[in-house]
């Protein structure tokens, strides 16, 4: 999925779900995400890679992106 925007992820696993990639299923798919996200992440072992939590921090102060792990391109109104 390198390159591809999280629109597109989004289409792509509603097809292999054999759902309908519209925009209104697009957009609850990306709002069940992020609804779930948090306690997902709780379940992974991982680390953060050098650099990141700077990068998390200043993109914490902009009210007009939400960073996620999809591509992080998810934008809030």
């Amino acid at each position: 999925m390198a390159g591809l925007t999280d629109w597109d992820i989004c289409s792509r696993i509603l097809e292999k779900c054999n759902l309908e990639p519209t925009a209104e299923n697009i957009e609850q798919l990306q709002k069940l995400y992020i609804k779930h996200l948090p306690e997902m992440l709780l379940r992974c072992r991982g680390y953060v890679l050098a650099g990141v939590r700077e990068i998390l921090e200043n993109l914490q102060q902009r009210t007009d992106v939400l960073s996620l792990v999809l591509t992080g391109s998810v934008y809030t109104s």
